[in-house]
């Protein structure tokens, strides 16, 4: 098994690595600085029957790692996983789940990144990979929008999601709190033609390196100034004891 830093190579094609940092910006301020970076790691497992793939499931696991609002970082609200599952036996695909069986749903409230676009990344990446299970016309499980899992802040914007993938509902309500999605297949899917614009894939060990450069820089800075406060502080210490010696020397030019 490769590094999961490493792209793999799957019958000759090049894939993304299983781990990888995700570096977040504000979407109305693309050239500032990150406001955050996420670590995510890729787990795909499948079993095989005659060649063609019998069961297979992906998680994807995240976890803010710098930027964001910290504060909220006890609630574990800065980690989670999104989960989906292939059954050919079934001749169905959930994207929201483990098994097919259990419906489950998508949860992500990363503190201080809602609404930058990390939830629409990570369900890319299975819809991406349902169409590679070699099933275009499997059936996507139903997918069910519950009342308790949609708040005044995030309703919008999970509905949002599941439909810029091509997921329509039938809402229970006006306010389209709660509904059920209408049957599809997996090849009417509709994934992002490339990730959001305010979103960049860094390589885990290109980001160690980084870090490591940044810090050795920074450590040159610090040893830089404190030779220099270092210096400062002997010229104040000459000048309090022969104030008038040290005058002539800097001003006049003088010894």
């Amino acid at each position: 098994m490769r590094p999961a830093y490493d792209d793999p190579f799957i019958n000759g094609k090049s894939y993304k690595p299983r781990m990888l940092v995700l570096e977040v910006r504000d979407p109305d301020q693309l050239e500032d600085d990150p406001v955050g970076r996420v670590l995510v790691e890729r787990t795909e497992v499948a079993t095989f029957h005659e060649g063609a793939i019998y069961e297979s499931t992906i998680e994807m696991h995240y976890r803010l790692i710098a930027g964001g609002d910290t504060r909220d970082a006890g609630n574990r609200q800065d980690r989670g996983s999104f989960v989906a599952h292939y059954s050919s036996l079934d001749q169905l695909t959930s994207l929201t789940s483990s098994s097919i069986g259990n419906g489950g749903a998508i949860f992500l409230d990363l503190p201080g990144l809602k609404g930058h676009r990390v939830g629409s990344y990570l369900f890319n990446e299975i819809v991406l990979w349902a169409q590679r299970q070699g099933n275009p016309d499997a059936g996507v499980r139903t997918i069910h929008l519950l009342e308790g899992q949609a708040g005044a802040s995030n309703k919008e914007r999970r509905n949002r999601l599941y439909e810029t993938f091509g997921i329509q509902f039938d809402y229970a309500d006006a306010d389209h709190i709660a509904g059920t999605s209408r049957p599809m297949v997996v090849a009417q899917l509709v994934p992002l033609s490339s990730i959001p614009a305010n979103l960049k894939e860094l390589h885990l060990f290109d980001y160690l390196g980084d870090l490591v450069t940044r810090e050795e820089t920074a450590r040159r800075e610090v040893s830089f100034l404190k030779d220099a406060n270092n210096e400062l502080h002997a010229q104040r210490r000459a000048a309090a004891a022969k104030p008038l010696r040290w005058t002539l020397k800097h001003w006049l030019g003088f010894f």
